[in-house]
């Protein structure tokens, strides 16, 4: 059995749907899962979140917060989540990812292996290069990216990770194609390093 850190941010749902698929697929596959959201300010005020999406919100809150980076240490697994801003990761996703600074030096994270995913508008170069961010977060924390293959099935993936396109108002949910490709990659992790 291998431990899994699940870390994401989510404003409207998307990317917590994404979080949630992995939390479960890796509890039916008999793996040791912690999910935890980063923090977020202005969340509580649902305000960028579609109608479609409001009924999230408690599942979202019920999840808890990450207060440090060090509660990753121990985790065979490391999975970010963020939604795409700008071909970027979330304000909050950066800074979550910039707490690490402080272990850098002693880089208790190097050996760990890393996976990804995303939400976004459209598909067109944003998501991929948000992916990009987060793994380049990982390696220079010394951690192993585990690209996603090319057959990996549902629907087509970049290698840099898992990508839902939500749509212009964020509001197309996570559809079985995305939740198949997810349980895929889980697949194709717990091959990796076992």
């Amino acid at each position: 059995m291998a431990k899994f850190t699940i870390v994401f941010h989510s404003v409207c749902g998307n990317t917590y749907q994404i979080a949630d698929c992995f939390f479960r697929v890796l509890q039916e596959r008999g793996q040791e899962v912690a999910l935890y959201r980063t923090a977020d300010a202005s969340f509580e005020s649902g305000e960028r979140r579609s109608d479609e999406f409001k009924h999230l919100q408690a599942a979202i809150e019920a999840v808890p917060v990450i207060e440090e980076a060090a509660q990753v240490l121990g985790s065979d697994v490391l999975l970010l989540g963020s939604p795409t801003y700008y071909g970027c990761v979330s304000a909050q996703m950066k800074a979550f990812m910039d707490s690490f600074e402080k272990m850098w030096a002693d880089a208790p994270t190097a050996g760990m292996y890393f996976g990804c995913f995303t939400s976004a508008g459209d598909g067109c170069g944003g998501p991929e290069l948000c992916l990009q961010v987060m793994n380049t977060f990982a390696q220079h924390m010394g951690m192993v990216p585990i690209s996603v293959p090319c057959n990996i099935g549902g629907t087509a993936q970049p290698a840099y990770g898992i990508k839902h396109v939500s749509g212009e108002k964020a509001d197309q949910a996570v559809t079985e194609e995305t939740q198949t490709a997810v349980r895929n990659y889980a697949d194709h992790i717990l091959r990796v390093i076992s």
